[in-house]
Formats: C-alpha cells, structure tokens, sequence
C-alpha cells in the first residue's frame, strides 16, 4: 500500500464512524442505549466527525469530484438534521417519547386520578408532601414481589434513564393492603392509588435489585394504597425519559 492510500483511511474511517452517529438517531432501538433527548447530540457529534472525515478526504483528492460532492452533500444532510433534533423543535415523529398522555384525567369509581410517572410521583413526595395525602394519581410500573417482607410484600418499580443505562435508577413504591389477585411477579401494572405516609412502627423498606438498574430506590416517605390494580401490556418505551415537576405529567 502506497502512502496516499495510508493516509486515505484514517479520514475515511472518520466518515465511517460519523455516518453510523449520523444515522443512529434513527434507529428505533436508540432508548436502548441513550436517552433519546440526546438524538440531536448524537446527531452533531457524528455530523462534526462526517465534515473532518469528507474535508480530509476531499484534501487529498482535489483533482477528482466525487470528494467535493460528497462534502456538499454532508453539510446539505447537516443543516436539514440540526433542524430535525434541535432541542427546542418538538417534532413529534422525531422524538415520540416526549409526547405527554395527560390530556385526560382517568377515572375509577367516580374518582379522579392524576396521571404521572413514578420518577415524577418520587420527586412530588419530597416537593410538596404535606399535600399528597388528599390526592389520587395513577401510573404505570413492573409489580415486583419482595419475599419475606409481610405488609409491603409488593412493589411497583419503572426504570428512570437519566442519560444512559449506565445511570438507571428504579424507582417505586412499597403497596399496602393492595388487591394483587391475578398479577404475577414482572407483570405490568397500572394502579389507581393514594398515597400514605409511612409510620415509624410499620416503616419496612425493602431491599430489592432491579435488573438493567444502576440502583433501585423505594420512597422512603410514603407508601401506596391502591383502589385498583390493573394488568397491562409492557409500554413501547418501558423507560422513563422525561421529568415534570409541574403538570402536565408524562405518565
């Protein structure tokens, strides 16, 4: 191999590796590995590396075409991806995770339920507790049952990716005096609940692993008493990607 042909491969294999960031926020499967609000980081990161790579490689082969038209075309593809994962566009088809399923209030029994996600109902009880004890909400998670742990023998738990997997945290609620009857350890659930603080004398939290979490966490300031307990189908994104602290929530 000549020295051109050496020096040709270290930019090419730049293009390569910006390609496939290029178009991995396309993919389907990019929750499985990153949160996806950072498509548009993935994006520009992979887009930078494809603009070195073509510039190097359009450096060394000014006499022929082909390097000049794909350049032109990489910042052609560059300016209409910004524009697909900038932060502040909301496109739907691009980033359907952070649509919100708040627009109705469930209702069971006459009663009204709050949707919200479990990262959001967790970071609620350290907000404003005084108030929760009056509320109803109903959200979604994997029931867990903690053997040996009496009152509290199950737990609803959904994984919270803050950036990527690395960094999952579980997060759940110990239920009390809850009508499990037909739900299986890992099923989902969705419960329609109120929540209960815990007394110093039944106060009993377990100590559970989740599995693909960095670290589980049971709210340790309140428990949950269902009214219903409902199985459902595991949701398309089983990850909790988005946080409110104010409505509307994400579910």
């Amino acid at each position: 191999m000549n020295l051109r042909g050496i020096i040709v491969i270290k930019p090419f294999c730049l293009l390569c590796l910006g390609l496939f960031m290029v178009c991995f926020p396309f993919s389907e499967d990019y929750w499985l590995l990153l949160n996806p609000k950072f498509k548009w980081l993935t994006f520009s990161a992979g887009f930078g590396l494809v603009v070195l790579g073509a510039t190097a490689l359009w450096v060394v082969g000014t006499k022929k075409a082909w390097p000049t038209l794909l350049l032109i075309g990489v910042l052609a593809t560059g300016l209409w991806g910004i524009n697909v994962f900038s932060p502040q566009t909301d496109h739907t088809a691009a980033a359907p995770w952070k649509k919100p399923e708040t627009s109705v209030i469930h209702q069971f029994n006459g009663e009204r339920y709050t949707p919200i996600n479990l990262a959001e109902l967790n970071f609620l009880t350290e907000q404003r507790p005084e108030s929760l004890d009056r509320e109803r909400f109903v959200f979604q998670g994997k029931a867990s049952r903690v053997q040996g742990s009496g009152k509290g023998d199950w737990v609803v738990l959904r994984t919270t990716v803050f950036c990527c997997l690395a960094d999952a945290v579980a997060m759940g609620f110990v239920l009390a005096e809850s009508d499990f009857k037909g739900i299986n350890h890992g099923d989902w659930v969705k419960v329609y609940a109120r929540l209960i603080p815990w007394s110093d004398k039944e106060k009993n939290i377990p100590q559970i692993r989740t599995r693909g979490a960095f670290f589980t966490s049971i709210n340790r300031n309140f428990q949950v008493r269902a009214d219903k307990v409902e199985k459902i189908n595991q949701p398309k994104l089983p990850f909790i990607f988005v946080i409110h602290t104010k409505p509307p929530y994400t579910y």
